[in-house]
């Protein structure tokens, strides 16, 4: 039985509180996608040793087709076993860094900061093997 993936990406940024002089924005109408096809997903709770790399667990999605991380600090992630890296900051005022994305993810590794545990959460869908 298909699962629902629902996201909606709003950005609007405006040089005044009430809305007004808009800078960027998203046309809300477009904002929502919503995928009725995928038949799995997996989430969980992370928590990365200081200096530790993990591969995140997809249970029994196999061919995953989208990823969500809310992380307690900055971060080094890795997809697919390539050799790039890209590296998640923490915003200054922010209490997390969350990332999104959609595309076909065989592997996923986390690195954690030298001198910081790394806590947090994830979501990842797709569909089981063929």
């Amino acid at each position: 039985m298909p699962i629902r993936v629902k996201h909606k990406l709003v950005l609007n940024i405006t040089e005044a509180q009430d809305g007004k002089d808009c800078l960027f924005n998203r046309d809300d109408t477009k904002a929502e996608v919503v995928i009725d096809s995928f038949e799995r997903n997996a989430s969980g709770k992370l928590s990365i040793a200081a200096a530790a790399t993990e591969q995140l667990s997809f249970g029994d999605v196999a061919a995953v087709k989208g990823c969500y991380l809310q992380l307690s600090g900055d971060a080094i992630i890795k997809f697919n076993n390539g050799s790039d890296l890209i590296q998640l900051r923490k915003a200054t005022g922010q209490t997390l860094v969350k990332f999104f994305i959609e595309a076909d993810i065989t592997q996923l590794d986390i690195t954690a900061p030298a001198a910081e545990v790394l806590t947090g959460t994830y979501c990842v869908w797709g569909d089981p093997a063929s």
